[in-house]
């Protein structure tokens, strides 16, 4: 049967260290992390996020610090990671029957998860992650605040046994302060046959445009593939 998951979310309030806060950061990571995760798996029909947004200024308590939004309007990091990578990956046509990339995702390591999904314009997209810890909780030896860090990345090689016309990264969640730095590519090959990935502790999404002849007014092949 589908499974319906009604609400997960994660904290802010490190003076609630016994209820295991996250900080932005993790909390931008990992929240992120959850939606590609239900998204991946076919059985889960929809999961809710909570909450959208902070119904009271009590920074100390957990019931009012689980919001994507403070409560006075303002986005955190996580709120930012979700909004790009939607950005990135929501698409309006519904009838749309994606086919196979002829291609070979081969990882030097071990936890590295990923999913692909094919847009109407004909673009992929194949999102990459690794489960792994990125925080360590509040408790005494930290003087109850979170250390952040970025796990090792994990090299993921992605070869190409069809012809492609360019290749795009995106690591969704805000970095150096531009909130909109999720929805620019990190990097941009032309015609690759290959590419080396380093997968983090977070989203990194490739978008893959097959190698068709793309048309001048948008950047992916205006076509419907077939199986």
């Amino acid at each position: 049967k589908q499974v319906v998951v009604t609400e997960y979310g994660l904290h802010t309030a490190m003076k609630e260290a016994p209820a295991h806060p996250f900080s932005d950061t993790a909390k931008a990571k990992y929240m992120a992390r959850a939606v590609a995760a239900l998204f991946a798996r076919p059985e889960v029909h929809r999961g809710y996020i909570y909450d959208l947004i902070d119904a009271k200024n009590e920074p100390d308590n957990n019931q009012f610090n689980f919001g994507l939004l403070r409560h006075d309007g303002t986005p955190t990091k996580a709120y930012y990671a979700i909004r790009n990578l939607m950005h990135l990956l929501c698409d309006a046509d519904s009838t749309f029957e994606p086919r196979e990339l002829r291609a070979l995702v081969v990882a030097k390591g071990t936890g590295v998860r990923n999913f692909l999904v094919q847009k109407a314009s004909g673009l992929f997209y194949l999102v990459l992650w690794q489960d792994a810890v990125c925080y360590e909780k509040p408790k005494p030896s930290n003087k109850y605040v979170c250390r952040d860090w970025d796990s090792p990345t994990v090299p993921v090689v992605l070869r190409f046994d069809e012809p492609i016309a360019k290749v795009r990264t995106y690591i969704p969640r805000p970095i150096g302060g531009d909130p909109d730095s999720g929805k620019m590519a990190a990097s941009t090959l032309d015609a690759p046959a290959s590419v080396s990935l380093d997968v983090p502790d977070e989203l990194l999404v490739v978008e893959i445009v097959p190698g068709c002849r793309m048309p001048e007014s948008f950047p992916g092949c205006n076509f419907k593939a077939t199986a």
